[in-house]
């Protein structure tokens, strides 16, 4: 597992340093001004943010699977990561309407939040509820990654009716 988590610093470390030669440093004006709903969009609108996002999505394909592989089948990390990126490629369908699902989801329980933390008395309550009900968020999802993982890699055959 540590050289997995290596490859993945490692991964992370080289989609942003690309990604920071694209995009814009804040450093400076956080300091100055603090952050201001310009910073933000400006942010937001960088095309370094855009960049590291796209570069990081192969890294976080080839480490999907890759920990369950290691530990559940003894694979070699190397090996993992490529059996990793090619079980989420083939199955790129199912796993865009997982994603399409649990940003939906995320959606969703944000919207409800901020409706209950409007409602009980703003920032204060929108505080208090905002951390337990992220990590029930968090336990949800890293929970069902392990259904993508036996549903990749782990067939057990059903019994046929009509053998003996």
């Amino acid at each position: 597992m540590l050289p997995l988590g290596a490859l993945d610093i490692a991964g992370l470390m080289l989609a942003m340093g690309v990604a920071m030669l694209f995009g814009p440093r804040f450093p400076e004006e956080v300091a100055e001004t603090g952050v201001t709903p310009e910073l933000v969009q400006a942010v937001l609108n960088s095309p370094g943010l855009w960049l590291a996002a796209l570069l990081y999505v192969p890294v976080s394909m080839m480490f999907w699977h890759a920990p369950a592989l290691v530990h559940w089948h003894g694979v070699t990390p190397l090996k993992s990561l490529f059996f990793s990126l090619l079980a989420c490629w083939t199955n790129k369908g199912a796993l865009m309407i997982y994603l399409m699902a649990w940003l939906a989801v995320m959606m969703g329980g944000a919207m409800v939040i901020s409706l209950l933390g409007g409602l009980l008395g703003g920032p204060s309550a929108l505080s208090f509820l905002l951390y337990p009900s992220a990590l029930f968020m968090a336990s949800m999802f890293y929970a069902s990654i392990y259904f993508t993982f036996r549903d990749s890699f782990e067939f057990e055959q059903e019994p046929d009716p009509a053998l003996p």
